[in-house]
């Protein structure tokens, strides 16, 4: 029988975290993309069809190994770009450099990971969800 699979970033905690819940809830089988192992076992280790991998979005190699992890247990149906973080300053005050690596995760880092994806998604017909 075949079963649908979603890629979700940042799915450590916050809403990364409810959408795995939410999925696996679901019937779908759910690749919990998180920057650090040991919190995501902790988190999903209990769930049969969540897995975690190590997945930092800032880090094209990092992606291209949880895409290939993905990939290795069957066709990609969705993923999920929802990691990210925000900056809280007034424009004054603003630290150019901490908005750059911002950028690099909420803005490239969706990017690197949806053209990662899009082989396995284009075959699947499948669907990325952005979440802002």
């Amino acid at each position: 029988m075949s079963h649908r699979t979603a890629l979700v970033t940042g799915a450590s905690r916050g809403i990364g975290k409810a959408t795995c819940l939410a999925l696996a809830d679901a019937g779908w089988h759910v690749v919990a993309g998180v920057r650090d192992l040991d919190a995501g076992r902790e988190s999903f280790g209990h769930l049969p069809h969540v897995r975690t991998v190590a997945l930092d979005v800032t880090d094209r190699k990092s992606i291209d190994d949880a895409v290939a992890q993905t990939a290795a247990a069957g066709p990609l149906d969705c993923l999920v770009n929802n990691a990210g973080y925000a900056m809280f300053a007034a424009i004054e005050e603003a630290d150019l450099d901490e908005a750059r690596a911002m950028f690099e995760t909420n803005l490239f880092g969706a990017l690197a990971a949806t053209q990662a994806a899009m082989p396995l998604l284009r075959e699947s017909r499948g669907v990325v969800v952005n979440v802002s």
